[in-house]
């Protein structure tokens, strides 16, 4: 079942009040936000979006602004509280699109940084996340520059009682007619940093053999581990695929990364247990939206073991790093001529 809601919000300015939060993300802006939480105007149409496409009060309600347990909150915290609504009702979200209006700020150089966050927040893949911003022409309030305010539109899919009880035969694995795909990856590094490249050799899917390959000039091996299955579950996702995946690695980093570190992760703020920002955190990111999205059993091939699949990935990563070699003694040689 489908459901779309809309909502919208304004926020007046002052010279004393919040600091800018637009999605989540700090911008750095002259004027303060009058607000009783922390004002994150998108957020807020957001949840009042969700809330009406559920048929559900709106935040004035559910989070009312004189409410002393309310005050200085971060928005975050309400839209995971607005979440588990959705959870507990068996909604996901397809897509959202939000339209900021406002004279100042201008959010053109914050745009990405927004959506990424958004992303994180909500856990659905950037391009599910549409983001415009315009002005009223001087026109109103807004045009006056005393405040500013934001629109948005979501949908959201109900998931059939019918469906959602063959969802759960199927991680039961009584389903015995469903066929599997299997996914081998790899990724080489010449340095570590240095050139690297990463392979993909796809097993079940169209009766065919699917070899996917690519590199990077200057990388590390984790990167291209990473970089491996994020490219084999975008390909998989642009062919629609709603089979179970068996996804094979030699890599433990990426077996424990998935299956474990990332909601450690999310938890505590991309932060790992030494207290260090976590490494390679913008692909944890692709890849932690894009695992939601299927039926995936992570397996570790240790040291390889010579598992012929295991190598002809191996092959190909090699063979990627390896085309970035000649350019770069190229260009060594040219510097080391010029002095």
């Amino acid at each position: 079942m489908l459901r779309i809601g809309q909502g919208i919000d304004f926020h007046r300015f002052g010279k004393e009040g919040r600091d800018l939060v637009l999605g989540g993300i700090f911008i750095p802006f002259e004027k303060k936000i009058i607000a009783h939480s922390d004002g994150d105007i998108i957020l807020h149409a957001l949840m009042d979006a969700f809330l009406g496409a559920m048929g559900l009060d709106d935040i004035g309600c559910l989070f009312p602004d004189n409410d002393s347990q309310y005050e200085n909150i971060s928005s975050i915290q309400l839209m995971e509280k607005v979440l588990d609504m959705l959870k507990k009702n068996q909604f996901e979200i397809n897509n959202i699109d939000i339209t900021f209006l406002s004279e100042k700020p201008k959010i053109a150089s914050f745009r990405d940084k927004i959506k990424e966050s958004l992303s994180f927040i909500l856990n659905i893949p950037k391009n599910k996340i549409g983001l415009k911003a315009t002005t009223t022409e001087k026109m109103g309030f807004i045009g006056r520059e005393e405040g500013f305010g934001c629109s948005a539109v979501v949908l959201i899919i109900q998931k059939e009682k019918e469906t959602l009880s063959k969802k759960k035969l199927f991680v039961e694995k009584e389903i015995p007619d469903a066929e599997e795909i299997t996914v081998y990856t790899d990724g080489a590094c010449l340095g570590n940093p240095g050139p690297g490249g990463w392979g993909v050799v796809i097993n079940g899917f169209s009766n065919q053999e699917i070899l996917l390959s690519g590199g990077e000039k200057q990388t590390t091996n984790n990167r291209m581990e990473i970089k491996a299955v994020i490219q084999a579950l975008e390909y998989l996702q642009q062919k629609n695929i709603a089979q179970p995946i068996q996804l094979y690695t030699d890599s433990q980093y990426v077996k424990k990364g998935i299956s474990e570190w990332v909601k450690k992760w999310k938890k505590n703020g991309w932060i790992n247990s030494q207290g260090k920002p976590v490494l390679n955190r913008d692909l944890w990111e692709i890849l932690s939206n894009l695992d939601h999205l299927f039926q995936i059993n992570y397996h570790w091939l240790k040291g390889h073991n010579g598992h012929p699949e295991n190598e002809k990935c191996d092959e190909i990563a090699r063979k990627e790093a390896e085309k970035f070699l000649k350019p770069i003694q190229e260009e060594e040689l040219f510097k080391s001529e010029l002095v």
